[in-house]
This record gives structure tokens, C-alpha cells and sequence, in this order.
């Protein structure tokens, strides 16, 4: 009994999931985008509809006359009615287009058909013809190729099913056959039911495209605007020819062109001879550990750059190399930010430690070092590239999380201008806008990074200086080298002396990017500025520990 009842209730189940579909695809199908894009083609079925009815009338008309068929010229009559008013009706939309739909010229093409099939049947041998059945195939094809809702095609299909019986019911030699003619019925109400769920098949396969379509745009429309607006130049590069195939308008303000003047040109065009060598040398390297099996694929330089104006510009140039299914360079995708200030600022930051190597003076010492930190501070931390790189991935892969991303990416450079400037933030602002970060770094390393968050509430309201701990937990990153395989585990917890924990395993780069610990040193500068609890860093077994304490 129990079986019954569960057999019951699961039916029942099935059943208002039915008609839930039903009723979301009755919403989908009063969507007027939708019914535009379902009927996009009907102007071409109109024109193959109607080429394929003269080609069948001149062939009809031939194996006619070929085989000796009976009653010639009552056929031809029909035949030469049947493409006059087919071609009559596309020359009238034709001449009319852009004025009416389209389906009201498919209508008649239709019912054409209907009408001249038991026509050509009753002359060419009734139920012996091969024109019998021709019905059946005037539904199949209703059902499969004119998008219109359920409801219209089977609606028509009905009206079409009763003209051709009723034509052909007084056509048929007596007495009828009844057995046959019910054995040909239910044929036509098989083919009928069959027609019906390809119709709403259909319907739901191309609204679940439609949707999904705009999805797709809508977020290809939000990266668009997203490299447009912002001040790094991101293009893109055919690998087999070297040249642009997309440059963003912020091309204009790094270098005076536009993105149209670009296109087709190749980045070398535009460098320095000493910065070409670098850029063949970058790309002779790129190539060659693609060749060894590095996923990364992505070259950081930095090249000076001709101007429109003739001068130059420094450039941080981020490149990402994709390759296809054989392997080879495809495409290069690229990020390229304005770092003439920091080219600059490095200058006057070489000469400031000279001086400090001069200066015996503590004071003195004290007063460039303030200098050399505020110059420091210009150069911000680069990931946008990366983020950008990711992106462009996900929104061909999976367009949801691809908007997610984008929400995530967006937080953080929100967080960034907001709060770059303040001297202290609670720790739940921080951790807000940490937990932003560390979903970027979790979708672009795919579980290579793990994070173990222990933070308990009742901290929230205390205070650390802004991006601290984001910068902590990139130096973390920047300095080790981590797989899914060994991955990079980062735990941030509080100790029991009121200090903010980042704890990461040590897998230290052999070769990498070098580190002069001016990153730790301005953090312990800037907490020596509001407390006298100054952070610790170092290593600890087979871990590194930064610590920073609580305001």
C-alpha cells in the first residue's frame, strides 16, 4: 500500500512540474524579444518553402508525364493553379515587405499545400497514389520548422487535417474503404500527438537558448563596458600574425590613437629598439615554458612606448598567451597601464637611497626615509589584469559565475577608493572586503590557495589600518609557489595577545619576483604611527607568520 501511495504522490509530483513548465513556457511565449528571435528566420523558410513547391510541381509534372499517368492535363491544371498562387503569394510579400509579418504569407503557403495534395491524389490513383500520404509530411514539416507557440501550430495543424479530409472524403471511389481510411486517421493523429511535443520541445529547447543567448551578451556587454571605462588599455592579439584585433578606447589617453588606427598594427611597431629586444626576449621565454607545460602562460615587463605626439611612455605590460587545442599560441590577451610616475618615482627613489647611504644624520635619515615611503606609495598593487584574464574565461564557460565575479572584482576596487586614505577601518570592513579579494584568488588558482577564516564577532568592532591584511596575504602569495597537488593554506585567526593572524606553509619560490621587505617595513611604519604594539613577521618551523595587533 505504502509503494502505492509513494508511486502516487511521485506521479502527482511529475504532474505539477508539467504544468509549471507549461506555465513558464506561457510567460516565455509572450516575451516580444522572444517571439522576434523565434521567428528571425521565417523569411528564409517562406523563400525555401516556396522554391521547393515550384521545384516540386516542375518534377511532379515530369514523372507524370514520363510514367504515362492518367488524367495529364486535369494534373497540369492543378499544378500550373497550385504555382501561380505559391509564387504569387511571395511576390506579394515581396512587394510588400517590411509592411506585414512574415507569417501571414506562411499561412497560405500552407493551406496551398493542403488543398492541391488530395487534389493530385484523386487524379494520380486515390489510395493508390503516392500523394496519399503527402499530409503527413505537410505536418511534419508545420511542426518542425515554423516557430510559432504550441497553441497556434496545433490549432492550424487541425484546420489543416480537416481541409484535406474534407476535400478528399467526396474524392474517394465508393463504397469507402473504412478500414483503410481509419488505419490513415490514426496515422494522422499519431503523427499529430508526435508533431505537438517536437512543437513544444522545441518551443522549450529555443527559449532555453534564447535565454541563455542573452545571458552571454548581457554579460559581454558588461566586460565591454568594463575595459572602456577603465584607465589600463586592455587588447587583444592574433599570435599567428602579431597584430591587434582589439585595443580599448583608454588607448586614446595612454598614447593619443584611437583603437581604430591601431588595429592591424603590431605592438613592436610602437617600442623602442631596446624595449623590442626585451619584449622578443619576454616572448621567446613565454613560448619556450609552454613548450615545458606551464599552465600560467602569462609574461609581466615593462617596455617604453612611442607616442602619437612623438615622446614616450613607461608601460606595465601583462600578457596573457592562449593556446588552442593543438597547443599552439592562438591569441594574446593583454593589459597595458601608464607607469611613467612610477618610472619617475623610482628614479627619485634610487637617489633618496643613495642619500641615506650619505646621510650620518638620524634626523635627516628619518626625513628622506618618509619621502622614499610616500613615493612608495604610488605604486600600488596590480591584479587587474588577472581578474580581466579570468573573466574573459568565464563568461564562455559558465556566464552566472561570470557575473558573480564581476560583483566580487568590483567590491574590491570599491574598497580600494573608499578607504585608501583613512587611516583605520573596523576589521568587519576589512574582512568584507578581504572575503572579495580571496574570492577572486579562489576562481583564478581553482584550489590551488585555501583559506581558513577563524575570526569570532565579537572582534569586529576593533580596528587595523586599510588593505593590511589584503597585502599580507598577496605578499604570501606573490612568494610561494603552490599546485593543487601542494597547495598554499592561509589561516587567519586572533591569538590569545590580541594579534590578527596570517599564517601561510612556506613554499618559497626559487626563482621569482624579488622581495626587499619595504612591503612589511611601511606596515610596521604605519601601526608605529598609532600604537606602540608593532606587527611581527617570520618564519616559524616550516610556516610564515605576520602578525599585526588590534587597534
Amino acid at each position: 500500500m505504502s509503494a502505492f501511495v509513494e508511486a502516487y504522490f511521485r506521479k502527482m509530483m511529475m504532474l505539477n512540474d508539467l504544468v509549471e513548465a507549461f506555465r513558464k513556457l506561457k510567460q516565455v511565449n509572450r516575451d516580444p524579444a522572444y517571439r522576434e528571435y523565434r521567428e528571425q528566420y521565417l523569411e528564409l523558410i517562406l523563400a525555401v518553402l516556396t522554391a521547393f513547391a515550384a521545384i516540386d510541381i516542375l518534377g511532379g509534372q515530369l514523372i507524370d508525364y514520363l510514367s504515362n499517368q492518367p488524367n495529364l492535363d486535369q494534373l497540369m491544371v492543378v499544378r500550373i493553379a497550385f504555382f501561380v498562387l505559391v509564387v504569387s503569394n511571395f511576390a506579394v510579400y515581396l512587394f510588400l515587405a517590411k509592411r506585414l509579418p512574415v507569417r501571414i504569407f506562411i499561412y497560405p503557403l500552407f493551406y496551398l499545400f493542403t488543398i492541391a495534395s488530395p487534389l493530385l491524389t484523386y487524379f494520380t490513383g486515390g489510395v493508390e497514389s503516392p500523394y496519399w500520404f503527402e499530409i503527413i509530411f505537410i505536418l511534419v514539416t508545420w511542426f518542425m520548422m515554423i516557430p510559432f507557440s504550441y497553441k497556434r501550430l496545433g490549432l492550424h495543424a487541425l484546420i489543416l487535417a480537416s481541409i484535406y479530409s474534407l476535400i478528399m472524403i467526396p474524392l474517394i471511389p465508393r463504397p469507402i474503404d473504412w478500414i483503410v481510411f481509419t488505419e490513415h486517421g490514426m496515422i494522422f493523429i499519431a503523427v499529430f500527438i508526435l508533431g505537438m511535443l517536437v512543437a513544444i520541445f522545441n518551443n522549450l529547447f529555443s527559449s532555453s537558448v534564447f535565454f541563455s543567448e542573452q545571458r552571454i551578451a548581457k554579460s559581454e556587454k558588461r566586460f565591454r563596458m568594463f575595459t572602456q571605462n577603465s584607465l589600463d588599455v586592455v587588447w587583444t592579439i592574433d599570435a599567428r600574425t602579431g597584430c591587434f584585433t582589439y585595443v580599448s578606447p583608454s588607448v586614446f589617453n595612454l598614447r593619443g590613437y584611437r583603437p581604430e588606427e591601431l588595429i592591424g598594427t603590431t605592438i613592436s611597431e610602437s617600442l623602442t629598439p631596446e624595449s623590442q629586444e626585451k619584449l622578443h626576449e619576454l616572448t621567446a621565454k613565454a613560448r619556450e615554458e609552454i613548450l615545458g607545460g606551464n599552465k600560467e602562460n602569462v609574461v609581466i615587463g615593462e617596455l617604453e612606448q612611442y607616442t602619437k605626439s612623438g615622446d614616450t611612455v613607461w608601460i606595465e605590460v601583462i600578457a596573457n598567451f592562449v593556446t588552442d587545442d593543438s597547443g599552439e599560441i592562438g591569441e594574446i590577451i593583454g593589459d597595458s597601464r601608464n607607469i611613467t610616475e612610477r618610472k619617475r618615482a623610482e628614479e627619485k627613489l634610487l637617489m633618496i637611497q643613495e642619500q641615506l647611504k650619505e646621510k650620518s644624520d638620524k634626523l635627516q635619515q628619518e626625513n628622506l626615509r618618509i619621502q622614499y615611503e610616500s613615493l612608495k606609495n604610488q605604486i600600488n598593487p596590480h591584479f587587474l589584469f588577472n581578474s580581466l584574464s579570468v573573466l574573459t574565461s568565464l563568461i564562455r564557460i559558465d556566464t552566472g559565475l561570470a557575473e558573480k565575479f564581476t560583483e566580487q572584482m568590483a567590491k574590491v576596487y570599491r574598497y580600494v577608493l573608499e578607504h585608501k586614505e583613512e587611516d583605520t577601518v573596523t576589521l568587519q570592513t576589512e574582512l568584507d572586503f578581504i572575503k572579495s579579494y580571496i574570492f577572486l584568488l579562489e576562481i583564478r588558482f581553482q584550489g590551488k590557495v585555501l583559506f581558513d577564516i577563524d575570526i569570532p564577532e565579537s572582534y569586529f568592532t576593533r580596528h587595523v589600518p586599510p588593505l593590511t591584511v589584503q597585502l599580507l596575504i598577496e605578499n604570501a602569495v606573490k612568494h610561494n609557489v603552490f599546485s593543487k597537488k601542494d597547495p598554499l593554506n592561509v589561516k587567519l585567526f586572533i591569538d590569545g595577545d590580541d594579534y590578527f593572524n596570517i599564517v601561510n606553509n612556506l613554499q618559497k619560490r626559487e626563482v621569482g619576483m624579488g622581495s626587499t621587505a619595504v612591503g612589511l617595513q611601511n606596515i610596521t611604519d604605519r601601526f608605529r604611527q598609532l600604537t606602540d604594539r608593532l606587527p611581527v613577521f617570520g618564519e616559524r618551523r616550516e610556516e610564515f607568520v605576520a602578525k599585526i595587533p588590534l587597534l
